[in-house]
């Protein structure tokens, strides 16, 4: 009877145990984007090496915060997914975006030229082409 149910409760055991790491995870990426207000940039910048030591998962968050009305927010998920790299290249539609936003803020444009280099696809060398050629000297 005991080795019954321990056949039976161990594997809902792992599953309950992934589903709170995958909860854990979710705020803790929550939490680093609204650490992303603060006007102390050590906390930003904590928060954005967090983050991009998760990695991939945390992109599609990233992306959304791209649009947030507070300019150290869409920085600093710019500098983010420049930390990521190539993984976070489901972003690039995204950065272009922000990038040929012509009354976007220049630290906003600079942190996003940045990820654009780090992430490295066709798709980003055309977004800082297009960006460098419709830019007013």
């Amino acid at each position: 009877m005991k080795r019954r149910l321990l056949v039976y409760a161990l594997p809902l055991c792992v599953v309950s145990i992934a589903i709170s790491s995958c909860k854990f995870q979710e705020n803790k990426i929550e939490h680093h984007i609204k650490a992303f207000r603060n006007e102390d940039m050590s906390i930003r910048s904590y928060s954005i090496a967090e983050l991009a030591q998760i990695g991939e998962p945390v992109v599609p968050a990233l992306i959304e915060a791209l649009n947030d009305e507070n300019v150290w927010v869409r920085s600093s998920s710019a500098l983010t997914l420049s930390k990521i790299g190539n993984p976070a290249k489901a972003a690039v539609p995204a950065l272009g975006k922000r990038l040929n936003d012509t009354d976007e803020n220049d630290e906003v444009c600079q942190s996003t030229l940045k990820a654009l280099k780090a992430i490295g696809t066709a798709e980003t060398i055309m977004a800082i082409a297009q960006y460098k050629f419709s830019k007013p000297d």
